[in-house]
């Protein structure tokens, strides 16, 4: 168990770095939805062209879909290559 002065001094590091990792998560959210309608608008002949089997609108459907799984798991992933990287990162000789 920490001790209490060392726990007291670990709390606020701590919270800062969540409160900070929320504000990076809504950045990254927020920046993937808007992705969509960028790539939308792109000038990109293929892409549009591999889009139009899908009926009008759908397109933006699909790809804010694909945004939200990619916000639903990027937390995940990130913590597990933090977790991998401090398991194996002294372990590396490069």
């Amino acid at each position: 168990m920490l001790r209490p002065h060392l726990a007291n001094s670990l709390r606020l590091p701590l919270m800062g770095a969540w409160l900070m990792g929320t504000v990076f998560l809504w950045v990254i959210a927020t920046e993937n939805f808007r992705r969509v309608d960028a790539v939308l608008t792109s000038p990109h002949s293929e892409f549009h062209q591999r889009l139009e089997p899908l009926p009008t609108g759908e397109a933006r459907v699909v790809l804010r879909f694909l945004a939200s799984e990619l916000n639903r798991v990027f937390p995940w992933l990130l913590s597990r290559s933090a977790t991998f990287t401090d398991a194996f990162g002294p372990c590396s000789t490069w």
